[in-house]
């Protein structure tokens, strides 16, 4: 299988713009401008969650590089997420489908999604969903229009660095061409494990601790066990498939 974020997550977002928080600049970028918040009327993704499936104040953990995303608001359909770095994203209620806003000292900008199928939640296997993107990037700028077709593969139980989970595959193709492979979990109401098409070799983030909402103090964000799993003996190797 060959693979190649714009935020994770959740944009992986970025994740995702997101998932571009993935990837490393070596120069220093002018200040960024601002990217105005999305309203209601910005939102043109039904993603079937009639509720946030997560709380302001839970924080998601991930490596690769190791971010700390925590839940800053919900509402109208969004998710705002705000990292270590200050860098802010907002995302739809589903994590699977890309940020629809992102701010950072590196990159920013903001897309529309357009559903041509769907909506994706409840996820079920063999469930499809298409969709539209329209990219405006601010920081580098530019813009760009994608088609996306995402496909609930199956469900498994898989071992991450966080711990067990009951996940749903879902593998994403973007223009045609394979870009990303979810393992999504609803207990948590996000993404456990991302594999980003990169060329010859994948690059797989992984869920390494959360919290739920009241968080903890920053310095007792251990490693946790996704709900009731116990935690792994020893850490099983990432994999590029559920």
């Amino acid at each position: 299988m060959r693979y190649r974020e714009s935020a994770l997550f959740l944009s992986i977002a970025a994740l995702l713009s997101g998932c571009a928080g993935l990837e490393t600049d070596i120069y220093e970028p002018p200040k960024a401008e601002p990217v105005a918040p999305l309203m209601a009327e910005d939102l043109l993704l039904d993603s079937g969650q009639a509720e946030a499936p997560v709380k302001v104040g839970d924080v998601f953990i991930y490596d690769n590089p190791t971010a700390r995303w925590e839940v800053v608001s919900t509402g109208n359909g969004f998710i705002g997420w705000r990292n270590q770095a200050g860098e802010e994203r907002q995302t739809s209620y589903s994590t699977i489908f890309p940020p629809l806003s992102w701010i950072g000292e590196v990159r920013s900008g903001r897309r529309s999604i357009e559903l041509v199928s769907g909506p994706l939640h409840p996820l079920e296997t063999g469930k499809t969903v298409k969709f539209i993107t329209d990219t405006l990037h601010v920081r580098p700028p530019g813009t760009d229009r994608s088609r996306w077709e995402c496909t609930v593969q199956d469900k498994a139980e898989i071992v991450v660095k966080a711990g067990k989970a009951e996940v749903f595959n879902v593998l994403c193709y973007r223009n045609g061409l394979q870009y990303v492979q979810f393992a999504y979990a609803p207990s948590l109401g996000t993404y456990v494990r991302a594999v980003l098409a990169n060329g010859a070799q994948p690059l797989i983030r992984e869920l390494t601790g959360y919290a739920r909402a009241p968080a903890k103090p920053k310095n007792d964000l251990a490693k946790r066990t996704i709900p009731n799993s116990p935690a792994p003996k020893t850490p099983l190797k990432p994999t590029s498939g559920g």
